[in-house]
This record gives structure tokens, C-alpha cells and sequence, in this order.
């Protein structure tokens, strides 16, 4: 009995002696900000959704999030293990005497499109992915190490701007 227990009792501790190494050869990178700023030309000429009648201008506009240009994780690129994705915000600056009329962010890759309701500038808006959606853009980013994101709406009149979108993530990498 006695050799059953001592069996047991090292078979165990062998089990959580794993996973505390486990933990060891591990860390999180808390608060990485992958974000990329884009111009928005919104020009009545190069608009063809404009019809008699409109005068809101289209815009469109593709970005990509990379994971290469993020300083805190170069190191650790071929090391990534988890990433936790807690928010998705977009930003809108220099739109000057501008008004937004509509503005929606989509993730073509993923078949995801959500539309900013309450739009406003120099303020960061929150894209409202659902939990699910945001493990899933964080999974596609972790194993792309990169995200293809498409900005489009319109404007009241024809006007530059741009748009810095950002997402916020914990980043789980195993260290050498």
C-alpha cells in the first residue's frame, strides 16, 4: 500500500511539476497596441456610388494589422503561443469641417462587418466585435501574425482624414 501511495503521490507531483515549468517557460506581454493609421480620400470624382441628387461622397479603404512591427514581440515571433484580444477601437483625426454620415469596419477573412453607430472624431470609437468574434480575429492574427481590415462609409461633402484603428491585446509568448 505503502509503495501504491508513494507511486501516486510522485506520479502527481510529477504532473504539476509540468505544468509550473510550463508556466516558466512562458510569459505574457500585457497591453501590445497593433494599430495602423490610414488616410481616408473621399472624393466626389473618384466616387462613382454618388447618385443625381446625393451629396455624400463614398470611401473605401484597406489596412493591414501587422504583428512584424511591434517592437515589444520582434523577439518572440516564431514563439507566440496566445492572445487575448480586448478591444478594437478606431479613431478619427484632421476630418476638419467634415461630417461622417456613416462609417463600417469589416474583416473580410473572417466574413465579419460591423457598423459604428455613434461616430464621432479625435475620440476612440469601440468596434463592437461580440467575445466570440474577438477570439477569433485574435486566432487569426496569432497564426497570419497579420489582418486585413476594410474601412468604408461616407462623408456629407468631399474631404481628407484619416483613421487610426487599433487593437489592444495580451500576448502569450514562450521564452528561450
Amino acid at each position: 500500500m505503502k509503495i501504491l501511495t508513494s507511486t501516486l503521490f510522485i506520479f502527481i507531483l510529477g504532473f504539476s511539476s509540468c505544468d509550473k515549468l510550463d508556466e516558466l517557460n512562458t510569459k505574457t506581454i500585457e497591453d501590445i497596441e497593433i494599430s495602423k493609421t490610414v488616410l481616408i480620400e473621399a472624393n466626389a470624382l473618384k466616387s462613382t456610388q454618388i447618385k443625381s441628387g446625393e451629396t455624400d461622397v463614398a470611401f473605401s479603404k484597406t489596412l493591414t494589422l501587422d504583428l512584424n512591427n511591434i517592437k515589444e514581440i520582434q523577439d518572440y515571433l516564431s514563439h507566440l503561443e496566445n492572445m487575448n484580444l480586448k478591444s478594437f477601437t478606431c479613431k478619427i483625426t484632421d476630418l476638419g469641417e467634415g461630417l461622417i454620415s456613416s462609417l463600417q469596419v469589416s474583416i473580410p477573412e473572417l466574413n465579419y462587418s460591423v457598423d459604428v453607430t455613434s461616430i464621432q472624431t479625435d475620440k476612440a470609437l469601440q468596434i463592437n466585435f461580440t467575445v466570440e468574434q474577438l477570439k477569433e480575429i485574435a486566432n487569426s492574427l496569432l497564426e497570419d501574425q497579420s489582418l486585413k481590415i476594410v474601412l468604408s462609409g461616407t462623408v456629407e461633402q468631399a474631404v481628407d482624414f484619416s483613421i487610426k484603428t487599433t487593437a489592444l491585446a495580451d500576448i502569450e509568448v514562450e521564452i528561450l
